[in-house]
């Protein structure tokens, strides 16, 4: 029935005393036991919390960064494209590429300019807050040159 231990009757006092005592002990040692197990627990719980809040900081700064290379890149390229559409002497073969590639990339740069938009907002709720949020910086920056 789950009992730890007995007592013969007769019984002495003392020793039925003593035997109280011990289980007393053994308890309160198990209770602080299970205190500490859970507060480990508790303790590894908020570790892991905080490593993968990390990773989704270091997520989102890599999102932002690839977003604003990305973007650089694209905004070079569609210059070219559109340099290329008006020069006077384009082959006739290369003329009817060249819109749809400046729309499939222009695509491409809004889907990226969402990613960057998404990465900074997102950036807000880091530790590093409007550090990396540039335009955010500036609009808080007072201008100095006035």
């Amino acid at each position: 029935m789950g009992a730890d231990d007995y007592v013969t009757k007769p019984f002495d006092q003392r020793t039925f005393l003593a035997r109280v005592q011990v289980w007393l002990a053994v308890r309160e040692r198990a209770k602080a036991a299970q205190a500490a197990l859970a507060a480990e627990l508790r303790a590894r719980q908020e570790a892991e919390q905080r490593v993968l809040q990390a990773q989704l900081d270091a997520l989102r700064c890599a999102a932002r960064e690839l977003a604003h290379r990305f973007n650089n890149d694209l905004t070079m390229g569609l210059g070219v494209l559109d340099l290329l559409r008006q020069h006077p002497e384009l082959p006739a073969d290369l003329g009817p590429l060249v819109p749809p590639a400046i729309e499939g990339m222009e695509r491409v740069s809004a889907a990226i300019a969402q990613l960057y938009r998404v990465a900074r907002v997102e950036m807000r709720d880091t530790p590093f807050g409007p550090a990396l949020d540039l335009e955010q910086s500036a609009a808080q920056t007072p201008d100095q040159s006035a």
